[in-house]
This record gives C-alpha cells, structure tokens and sequence, in this order.
C-alpha cells in the first residue's frame, strides 16, 4: 500500500491501515475515531516499505461501528495478498480468530461502497 486514503465517503465506519508501525494503538482514518487496541500482534515491514500486522488468533478492538453494510481487509495468509470482501472474523466491535498479515481493515454502513473500493484497489495496492 503506497498511501492512506483518506476516504470522505459518510458511509465509511471504519478505516485501519495498520500505518504505525509500532504499538498498541491502531489509528482510524474514517472521521469516526474508532482506533483500534491491538493485543498480541505485532508490527512487520512487508516488501513496499509499509507495515502490516502479524497476527498468530491474536485481537483488534475498536468502538462499535454500528450496522456493517460491507467489510473488506487486505490479508495474506501465507499465498501473496489478497483483498477479502467477506471476511467473517471482523465484526462491528473488532477482529478475532485470524492467523496471518493484515494491512488494512475498512467497515461501511452501506453495500454501495464497492465501487470506490474497486477503484481504491487498482490505484493503490502493490500486487
């Protein structure tokens, strides 16, 4: 991932990307501050420079996002990253139960978000 977004979007709840590079607080982007305590995981570089969380079941909190019109994070399980639009260990309080790489993690109230998310990741994401 090259770059934050900074989506201005109203129906994005939700926007973590895992930026910090250490500690144990993950920041939203999302206008809404629902940053994210991170437990047991830890901060990698990955190939771009950028840095993702090594997750071995371990949890990220964060306040309630309310009702989930879409969920989508940019993983890697051990087979390169792919953008998973249905992931079923996020929900609208946090991520539990996920072993591998996690980028970024993005909620909206809304199912017509696809569209700038489609854009978002042509233009943004190294593959």
């Amino acid at each position: 991932m090259s770059s934050i977004l900074s989506p201005n979007q109203d129906n994005v709840k939700l926007y973590l990307p895992f930026s910090e590079g250490s500690g144990t607080t993950a920041y939203d982007y999302s206008g809404e501050a629902n940053n994210g305590t991170i437990t047991g995981a830890t901060y990698v570089k990955v190939q771009d420079g950028d840095y993702a969380l090594e997750c071995t079941t371990d949890t990220i909190s964060w306040s309630d996002t309310g009702t989930i019109g879409t969920k989508l994070c940019w993983k890697d399980v051990g087979s390169g990253w792919v953008l998973d639009r249905a992931p079923t260990f996020i929900t609208t309080t946090g991520m539990t139960s996920f072993t591998g790489d996690i980028r970024l993690i993005i909620i909206t109230s809304d199912t017509k978000s696809t569209d700038w998310i489609d854009k978002f990741e042509q233009e943004t994401f190294i593959q």
